[in-house]
């Protein structure tokens, strides 16, 4: 998993007259873009550091706490041809494993810093 953006602009999410189709469209646009920008600086794997190459799409639903509801955004897949691992770029603001958007920065860390805690004493307990 790779993460891009920047944290959402809030007055955005707490528009109440935005419905979840709008809400949706910008926050697609907004990754759109910063994919493509991610993608011009050519990116290396975070596994063996060799360059990384547009793989394909997948959808992923995202509940907007804010706003209270959930949308679907098309999330794009990397592949690295030299170790063969395909990784998922993420917009930052997307919670890993959660799929909760979050409105500030510092839940944003709070959360990784919780899913990175479980995920490690899975892998020592595995």
């Amino acid at each position: 998993m790779i993460t891009i953006g920047q944290a959402l602009n809030n007055d955005l999410l707490k528009n109440t007259d935005l419905d979840s189709t709008a809400i949706q469209y910008h926050l697609q646009s907004e990754y759109n873009q910063d994919y493509d920008h991610f993608m011009a600086g050519h990116p290396v794997c975070p596994d063996c550091g060799h360059r990384l190459y547009r793989h394909d799409t997948c959808n992923r639903s995202v509940k907007i706490q804010s706003a209270q509801t959930v949308v679907s955004l098309t999330i794009r897949r990397v592949h690295c041809p030299h170790c063969g691992r395909n990784h998922r770029v993420l917009p930052l603001f997307v919670i890993p494993s959660f799929q909760i958007c979050s409105d500030t920065a510092a839940e944003i860390i709070s959360a990784s810093q919780q899913w990175k805690a479980s995920f490690q004493a899975v892998q020592r307990t595995g």
